[in-house]
């Protein structure tokens, strides 16, 4: 299906400390990215980085870290894998919700933390239904009842941060469900 994306810059961060704009979309059969320009305003180095990615009301992991030395500015991508997409049933990314920190580039203080909301295909939130959860082989349901679902979808044993778990989380209700993890063993 093809996916007329918005060509039109959006400026999202606008602080003293940095500046960060939307600068176009790419879908393709690897997955989907978000170029974005980056500006430090300050005089020493700062971190951009993109600590949430919600798709269409999908939780997508993401980790995307930018260096800014004082005054840089940088065009960069953030991109989302085509698997992590297909797990979610998402072939257009019509709702994205971000949260992006600046972070000073010596000591880690959060300078700034700001969640944002855009709408890359110019859909409006009224008009944004996560695709509906269904099994496929391979999973293992964990839980699964009115209050809510957790699905173990796989396991990233090469994860950047060490070995990773992909998992799908459902809220059913109507209220805030925090989903932790604790005790975790492996073998």
């Amino acid at each position: 299906e093809s996916v007329t994306y918005s060509d039109q810059e959006e400026k999202i961060l606008d602080t003293d400390n940095a500046s960060v704009s939307i600068t176009g979309y790419k879908a393709d059969k690897s997955g989907f990215t978000v170029r974005i320009h980056c500006a430090n305003k300050t005089d020493s180095k700062v971190y951009v980085s993109v600590d949430k990615g919600v798709l269409n009301r999908y939780d997508i992991n993401i980790l995307a870290a930018y260096l800014l030395e004082a005054k840089e500015e940088k065009d960069l991508d953030c991109s989302f894998k085509i698997d992590q997409l297909e797990k979610c049933g998402i072939s257009s990314i019509d709702e994205m919700i971000l949260t992006l920190k600046v972070m000073n580039g010596e000591s880690y203080e959060t300078l700034e933390e700001e969640t944002v909301t855009v709408y890359p295909t110019g859909k409006k939130a009224e008009d944004i239904k996560a695709p509906k959860w269904t099994s496929v082989d391979g999973e293992l349901i964990v839980l699964d009842d009115e209050n809510c679902a957790l699905v173990i979808q796989g396991f990233d044993p090469d994860n950047i941060s060490g070995f990773g778990v992909n998992y799908f989380y459902a809220n059913r209700t109507d209220t805030v469900q925090t989903m932790m993890w604790s005790g975790e063993k492996l073998n």
